[in-house]
């Protein structure tokens, strides 16, 4: 199994290669922001409902 400096070698060795690495992460990385935005979004509108029943309900 080659080492992680014979992979970055490589990588940097062949240009598309690393343009396509770039852009791998580059999605996977807006995936994850994208994902865990909504999440948050979900929960924050989540809280302020339940704590808007409990606001008028007590």
């Amino acid at each position: 199994m080659p080492e992680i400096s014979e992979v970055l070698n490589y990588l940097t060795e062949n240009q598309i290669l690393l343009v396509l690495a770039a852009f791998l992460l580059a999605f996977l990385g807006y995936a994850l922001v994208k994902r865990l935005l909504k999440l948050a979004l979900f929960a924050s509108v989540f809280i302020g409902i339940y704590l808007g029943l409990v606001y008028l309900l007590a």
